[in-house]
C-alpha cells in the first residue's frame, strides 16, 4: 500500500503541481531528474549488500508467491510509465510568452501600450553605469525580468544589470552595435544587432542568467527591430530580409515576409502581424501569424519607422519623413495613423509638425506621443482629438512610458519628462549634467519596473531613477 501510494504521489507531482503550485513544481523537476539515477545507485548498492546464495533464495521465495509476483511486476509497470511521462516532457520550452510583471520587450507587452505600475515618484538617481574603456551610447531601451536588466549599447556589448546595485552580472559581446532592445522570455534574451550600413548582421538568443550563447541567425542586411516573443515563436524585422519568423528555442526559420524594409518593431494580436515600412514600398503591413502571408497593406505617404501599439480592436502607428539624425529640411510633415485592426480601414490621423518615429503609449482611453517638432502629445484614442500638447523645446525621440498617473519620456535636451497625465510637468532629470560629451540626447525609451526607471542616453551613461 505504502508502495503504490509514493508511485500516485510522484505521478501527481508530475503533471497536477506543475499547475497548481509553479514555485514548488521547479523545486521538484531538480529532484525527480535524479531519479533513475537514484533507482540505479539503490539497485547497485542493495546487491553488494548480499551473497548470490542469498539472492537465489530471495528469488525462490518470490516466485513461489503469485500476489508478490504480480504485485512486483505492476510496481515496476507503474515506475516505467512514471518515467516515460517525465522523458516524454519537452526538454526545452515549447511556449515562449512574455511574463506578466516587469518590462520583458520594448513597449512592455505584445501589444506596446508602454503601460507599468507604480512609476518612480522623485526621480532620485539611484545608481548609473559608464564602462570605463569602451564608452559608447545607449540607444537601446531596456527589458527588465526579475532582479535583472538587459540593454544593449553601441559598443557592441548587450549588458545585464543587477536592478537594485547596478552592478554588471554578465555581458554579452556580438559583431555590430547594438540599437534593438532586448525581448526577455522563459529564461532567454533575444535581440539584434547593426545599423543601415551593415548587411550581414546576426540575431541573437542567449541565457538570461548567464549570457552564454543558445543560438544565432544570420541574416543579409541589419536587426535594428526590436523582437515580439510570443507563443513559440519570435518575430522581428531585418531590413532588407523583410520580416522573420523564428522557432523561439531552435532558432529555425518557421517564415520569412522578404521584398520590403521593416525596421519597426512587429506587434502581434489575434494571429496577425503588423509592421511599417520606412524605405521602399512605405505602409503599414498586416500578416498571418502563423503563415506569414500578406493580409493587407495600407501604403502610405510617409515612411513608418514607429513600434505599432494596439488598443481595442485598433492599431495605432506614428509615420512622418526624416530619420533618428535629421529632419526632413524640405518636407517635415507626419503624425499618428488609426486604422482597424481587422480590416485596415482609416479610423483617424492626427497631424504633427514634424515626424513621430516612436511607439505610442495608450491608457485610459488616451493616446500619448513625442515629435520631432518638440512637442509631447495627447490624443483620445477614439477619435484622434487633441487634448494637450508640453513643448519639450526640443525633438522627441523617446517613446514613452505610462502609469495610471504619469507619463515618462527623454527628449533631445538630454531630459528625461515626467507629467502627470493632464499635461503638467511634476519634475526632470537631466542627463547632460553628467554628459562625458556634448550628446546627450535620449533616443531610448524608458522602461519601468517595481517604482523605478532605467533610461540610456548619448553620453555614455545608464540610468537607474527612482
Amino acid at each position: 500500500m505504502n508502495l503504490w501510494l509514493l508511485i500516485l504521489v510522484l505521478f501527481l507531482s508530475t503533471h497536477a503541481a506543475e499547475a497548481v503550485v509553479p514555485q514548488l513544481w521547479s523545486v521538484m523537476q531538480g529532484v525527480l531528474s535524479f531519479l533513475p539515477q537514484i533507482f540505479l545507485f539503490l539497485v547497485f548498492t542493495i546487491s553488494l549488500a548480499f551473497k548470490w546464495s542469498t539472492w537465489k533464495g530471495l528469488f525462490a521465495k518470490w516466485r513461489n508467491r503469485p500476489s508478490l509476483v504480480s504485485a512486483t511486476l505492476l510496481g515496476l509497470i507503474a515506475v516505467a510509465v512514471l518515467l516515460a511521462f517525465r522523458l516524454s516532457g519537452p526538454a526545452t520550452p515549447t511556449s515562449v510568452s512574455a511574463p506578466l510583471t516587469g518590462w520583458p520587450m520594448l513597449g512592455r507587452n505584445i501589444t506596446r501600450t508602454n503601460q507599468a505600475e507604480p512609476g518612480p515618484i522623485e526621480g532620485v538617481e539611484q545608481w548609473r553605469f559608464r564602462e570605463r574603456l569602451d564608452r559608447a551610447p545607449f540607444n537601446s531601451s531596456a527589458a527588465i525580468a526579475g532582479n535583472r536588466v538587459y540593454v544593449g549599447s553601441d559598443n557592441y556589448f548587450l549588458y545585464c544589470f543587477d536592478a537594485d546595485t547596478g552592478q554588471v552580472l554578465w555581458k554579452f559581446e556580438a559583431m555590430y552595435e547594438l540599437f534593438s532592445s532586448p525581448a526577455v522570455a522563459d529564461g532567454r534574451v533575444y535581440f539584434g544587432e547593426g545599423l543601415h550600413y551593415v548587411d550581414d548582421a546576426l540575431f541573437y538568443c542567449v541565457d538570461a542568467v548567464t549570457g552564454e550563447l543558445i543560438w544565432q541567425f544570420q541574416t543579409t542586411s541589419h536587426t535594428e527591430s526590436s523582437p515580439t516573443v510570443v507563443d513559440g515563436k519570435v518575430i522581428f524585422g531585418a531590413g532588407e530580409d523583410g520580416v522573420y519568423c523564428l522557432d523561439a528555442v531552435s532558432g529555425e526559420v518557421i517564415w520569412q515576409f522578404p521584398g520590403v524594409h521593416a525596421d519597426s518593431a512587429p506587434l502581434v494580436m489575434d494571429g496577425r502581424v503588423y509592421f511599417g515600412s520606412g524605405y521602399g514600398d512605405e505602409g503599414l503591413y498586416c500578416l498571418d501569424f502563423e503563415t506569414g502571408q500578406k493580409l493587407w497593406k495600407i501604403p502610405l505617404e510617409v515612411p513608418a519607422w514607429g513600434a505599432p501599439s494596439s488598443v481595442e480592436g485598433r492599431v495605432i502607428l506614428g509615420v512622418g519623413n526624416g530619420n533618428f539624425d535629421i529632419s526632413d529640411p524640405l518636407d517635415p510633415q507626419g503624425g499618428v495613423i488609426c486604422v482597424d485592426a481587422l480590416s485596415g480601414e482609416k479610423q483617424w490621423y492626427f497631424e504633427a509638425q514634424d515626424a513621430v518615429l516612436t511607439s505610442v503609449a495608450l491608457g485610459a482611453g488616451r493616446a500619448y506621443f513625442g515629435s520631432r517638432d518638440g512637442l509631447f502629445y495627447c490624443v483620445d484614442a477614439s477619435s484622434g482629438q487633441e487634448i494637450w500638447r508640453f513643448d519639450a523645446e526640443a525633438p522627441i525621440l523617446s517613446s514613452p512610458a505610462l502609469t495610471d498617473d504619469r507619463v515618462y519620456f527623454g527628449s533631445n535636451r538630454g531630459r528625461l519628462y515626467t507629467l502627470d497625465t493632464e499635461g503638467k510637468s511634476i519634475w526632470e532629470f537631466d542627463a547632460s549634467k553628467s554628459a562625458f560629451n556634448t550628446d546627450a540626447r535620449i533616443l531610448a525609451s524608458p522602461a519601468i519596473s517595481d517604482g523605478r526607471l532605467y533610461v540610456g542616453s548619448m553620453n555614455f551613461f545608464f540610468y537607474c531613477l527612482d
